[in-house]
Order: structure tokens, then sequence, then C-alpha cells
């Protein structure tokens, strides 16, 4: 594990813990990406807004959720702000507040910025509920798989839009077969998973446990 994951506040851990079960359990998968792979999975999974900001990306069938983060020096990933989206647009109020906050953990000394730990406890307790932990095993199987594919693309110290061109084919498309690892909608053909492997120097091995 290469990052470590904070809260803002106390505040902000407990609207972790009120997010819908299915939403919460999407977003725990990716924050253990981000442990292990950094602050920027890019599109689909999340996004650079500008000026340090980020926007991680969880979405099931129950709803669609967006957490703010940003980071920090020494590989700190500090969650700012979350709500779950209703609108096809981010409210402009809900932006605002993780920009304010980012603005205070730039500051470091505000007293408004009192970080929380984002811990194995932490996650343990999100587990305990059954909703949560039966929607977090569902997902099990795509997180997987796509650590592995994220894991050999930072190993080759490619970028998606290097993967592509090795590939022959689009940064856009690249971002599509990663995401759909997980999105249980147009998974890749083996030929292109194959294709992907040989793009990271890598060969791809299939198992069954």
């Amino acid at each position: 594990m290469n990052w470590r994951i904070i809260c803002f506040s106390e505040r902000v851990r407990s609207d972790v813990l009120v997010l819908p079960p299915g939403i919460r359990a999407d977003y725990l998968r990716l924050a253990e990406l981000m442990e292990e792979h950094g602050a920027d999975l890019r599109m689909l999974h999340s996004k650079a807004m500008g000026s340090g900001l980020f926007e991680l990306r969880p979405k099931v069938p129950e709803g669609i959720g967006r957490v703010f983060y940003c980071t920090q020096v020494g590989q700190m990933i500090v969650v700012l702000h979350l709500f779950v989206k209703k609108t096809q647009k981010t409210p402009n109020n809900e932006l605002d507040i993780a920009t304010r906050r980012l603005k205070e953990v730039k500051k470091m000394q505000n007293e408004q910025f009192n970080p929380v730990a984002h811990d194995d406890a932490f996650v343990a307790q999100l587990l305990s509920d059954v909703e949560t932990r039966h929607a977090y095993d569902e997902l099990e199987e795509g997180y997987v798989a796509l650590h592995a594919v994220l894991r050999a693309r930072r190993e080759a110290g490619l970028t998606q839009s290097e993967i592509a061109q090795r590939m022959g084919t689009t940064t856009s498309a690249v971002s599509r077969l990663e995401s759909s690892l997980i999105s249980q909608k147009h998974s890749p053909s083996f030929s292109t998973l194959k294709k992907y492997a040989r793009a990271c120097g890598k060969k791809l091995v299939i198992s069954l446990a």
C-alpha cells in the first residue's frame, strides 16, 4: 500500500457512513485502488477538476456518488466532501464546499482542517453493515481484474495514451477498457486483453480459483 487516505473532518467521515450501501461499497473498492495506484486513477474512475482537486466516481445500479479529494506531500489523499448525485450536472454548492476545504488544506494551519483517520478500523466499521458487505463482495472479481491491469500499466511506466499507441487504438478506448472491468458493460474480449498485456510487456494469464 503506497498511499494513505484521511478524511478532512469527522463530518466527512460521518457522511461516508450514511452513503447508500452499494455506493459505499464501490467507494471502498475505489479507495483501495487509490491506496495502491495513486490519486489519479483517470477516467472513468476519477477526474482531475483542476487546481489540485479530484473527483472520485463511484457508480452502481442504485445510484451515483461523487467524492472530492486532494493530495498532500507524502502520498496522502484527503477526502474533502462527498454526496449522492441526483442531477446530471454537479451542483455548484457541492463543488464550492470541496473547493473551500481544498483551500483550507493548503493553508494547513486553519482550525477547520481537523483530519481524522480513514484506516482499517473505519473500513471494518463500514463493512459491518450486511448490505454493504454483500455489495462489496459482489464487486470483488471486477476489481481484482482492474487492479491487475493498472498494476501492469504502472510497472511498465506507461500512460493510457502510450498503451493506446502500442495497441493501435485511442486513449478513450483504453479508458473504456479499464472501466469496463468493473462496469459489467461491454466487457473486453480475450484478444483485447491480450493486446493490453503485450503493450505492458506482459503475458495474459487466466486463473480460476
